[in-house]
Parts: structure tokens; C-alpha cells; sequence
């Protein structure tokens, strides 16, 4: 059974890990810059089209980056700079 509900992000950070991240399993495999071996890199997390067991943040697959498949992806990380005359508190 599908549920298409659209949640608004304060509805979520219950699930909010310890530095504040959310959503940091379940989508897709997510790339690392960690080798595997000489060939091949590390994923992480599980993806959507994995069992339960899988879609954690801690579990750890590897595969040739040059392979590509509809469940694995990656991560865009940046740092939030506020303008000076923001509030940041």
C-alpha cells in the first residue's frame, strides 16, 4: 500500500539524528569517498528498493562507480553561512 502524504519538515525532526541530519537513510544508496579496493568505493544507507534490515544509515555496501542503477545516488552537503545581518540565534 502506497501513502502519498506531503509532510512539511517540522512535522519530521522527531528523527533527527544527534548533529541535527535528517533523512539519512531510506532514498537511495548514497556514494562515500571511502575505497572499497582499488576499483571500488563504498555506499552507504539503503535505498527505497531494499528490506527494512537495509535502510539504515550504518549499513555498508561497495560497487564500481563507473556502474549505475536507479537506486543509488548521492549527497550534496553544505555549510549554512548567514548574512551579518541575519539572526542567528
Amino acid at each position: 500500500m502506497a501513502i502519498n502524504i506531503l509532510l512539511q519538515l517540522e512535522v519530521i525532526l522527531q528523527g533527527a539524528s544527534w548533529v541535527g541530519a535528517l533523512d539519512m537513510a531510506g532514498n537511495v544508496w548514497e556514494w562515500t569517498n571511502s575505497p572499497y579496493d582499488s576499483d571500488s568505493f563504498v555506499l552507504r544507507g539503503g535505498s527505497w528498493y531494499d528490506n527494512q534490515r537495509n535502510v539504515r544509515a550504518s549499513d555498508r555496501i561497495w560497487d564500481n562507480r563507473d556502474n549505475r542503477y536507479y537506486n543509488v545516488g548521492f549527497r550534496l552537503v553544505s555549510p549554512i553561512f548567514l548574512s551579518p545581518d541575519s539572526d542567528s540565534e
